[in-house]
């Protein structure tokens, strides 16, 4: 919910260690640019190896998301790469016109598509990307330097806005996220004449992230051409996206969703996943991209995993297909939450930052918002009642903590009403 800055600049200057020299480069041509200077696999690079392994950032101990990418790069028509996830095992082989492809497993996960193509062919998902016409909420100047689009989706009578965007730090990538992908990119080193982020963050959703670092990148001098022998020609796992009418066209027998009542919130409004399915029509992946109610999309996800589709085919072979589904929901507002007031809510905050408003704002300007505020304490949703520049607000309010509130001995969720006023 921060509030970006409109992009006043056509024109971006950077000076920095990040960067080889002083460079101007026009918005239009920053993405080609971050990706001459960073991505290893262009035509012309050095030949390279390198590994990554991948854990879950937030939680160390979780074995379903680890996993491991190596690749012998000699050109981009030559190399060999392995995958590995704990129920995923892939090497591909690219030998000119020769493909090989041996796998073990029957879906490729999305999570970890993400991170190979973020590793490995970052330029692959700023294709046709023209930062100039960015329309929705843009973050002008500063660094990093954020652009952000906004698409229309779904069937009649349920349509919803769901978004892409792309920041760049000193020239390089720092971020993408739009549908089906999102990758944070940090820890930039010097590998002859590129910079390569050494740590790749991937967000799932909340309360989970992955990330996937480089242990292992080193000049490829004497490539053993035995690597890349291709002996028998395979085809290739594909994943294709599809539109909203040809998913729900291969979904087979969809049950009619159910919206369980809410203790609070929106009780109608739209919501959108993102789902992945296997080669068999499986659904094995379900993403949140945007929702009038959060308890809703939980609920669609689960709902939506039990899913089934017709197997997705090109030219004859099946293929993994994901795609944007939309639902427009409607239910009813039970054991709704306790609402306190400022005050009382000021008195259950831990640690209370006050906001730094903008100079040019009115003195006596009141800022009002509701806060819903999770068993632990957690802000979870932060909402604009009122008047006056949100931002700022958001920016702290977000970081606070409470102290749990008790309702019959037990903790529960809570709304707050909080006002402040700039002095």
């Amino acid at each position: 919910m921060r509030l970006a800055r409109l992009l006043i600049f056509a024109t971006i200057v950077f000076v920095s260690a990040a960067t080889p020299a002083l460079e101007e480069v026009s918005m239009s041509d920053l993405p080609k640019y971050a990706i001459e200077h960073s991505q290893l696999t262009l035509p012309g690079s050095r030949p390279f190896h390198i590994k990554l392994q991948v854990v879950e950032t937030t939680n160390l101990e979780n074995d379903d998301y680890k996993g491991e990418i190596e690749e012998y790069w000699v050109a981009p028509d030559k190399w060999r790469r392995t995958v590995k996830t704990p129920s995923f095992l892939q090497t591909l082989i690219v030998n000119g016109d020769k493909v090989n492809e041996q796998r073990t497993g029957s879906y490729y996960p999305n999570w970890m598509r993400t991170l190979v193509r973020a590793a490995l062919d970052p330029g692959a998902t700023l294709e046709g990307v023209d930062l100039t016409q960015a329309n929705d909420n843009p973050r002008i100047g500063g660094d990093p330097l954020c652009r952000r689009f906004k698409y229309r989706v779904g069937q009649a009578p349920a349509s919803n806005s769901v978004f892409a965007s792309y920041c760049f730090r000193n020239g390089l990538l720092d971020s993408v996220g739009k549908p089906g992908y999102s990758a944070a990119y940090s820890d930039y080193r010097e590998f002859g004449n590129k910079r390569v982020a050494y740590h790749i963050r991937e967000h799932i959703e909340s309360g989970t992230e992955l990330g996937a670092s480089i242990v292992e990148l080193a000049e490829l001098k004497k490539p053993d051409d035995s690597l890349f022998e291709v002996h028998q020609q395979t085809p290739q796992l594909q994943t294709v996206q599809v539109s909203e009418e040809t998913l729900r066209g291969l979904a087979i027998n969809p049950p009619e969703m159910r919206w369980p009542p809410v203790r609070g919130g929106k009780t109608a409004g739209v919501l959108s996943l993102y789902v992945c399915t296997d080669l068999a029509g499986h659904t094995q992946e379900v993403y949140e991209l945007n929702s009038d109610h959060p308890e809703m999309a939980d609920a669609a996800r689960e709902q939506m995993t039990n899913w089934t589709f017709k197997p997705a085919v090109i030219k004859g072979n099946p293929v993994q297909a994901e795609g944007i589904v939309t639902f427009a929901y409607e239910t009813k507002i039970d054991d709704p939450y306790p609402v306190l007031s400022n005050e009382d809510a000021r008195k259950r905050v831990i640690h209370l930052v006050e906001p730094h408003f903008p100079e040019n704002t009115s003195r006596g300007t009141i800022v009002s918002v509701r806060v819903l505020v999770s068993e632990e304490g957690k802000v979870m949703t932060i909402g604009n009642i009122s008047g006056g520049p949100l931002g700022p607000v958001v920016a702290v309010v977000e970081q606070w903590r409470f102290q749990p509130y008790l309702r019959d001995g037990k903790p529960t969720a809570f709304n707050a009403d909080l006002t402040f006023t700039v002095k």
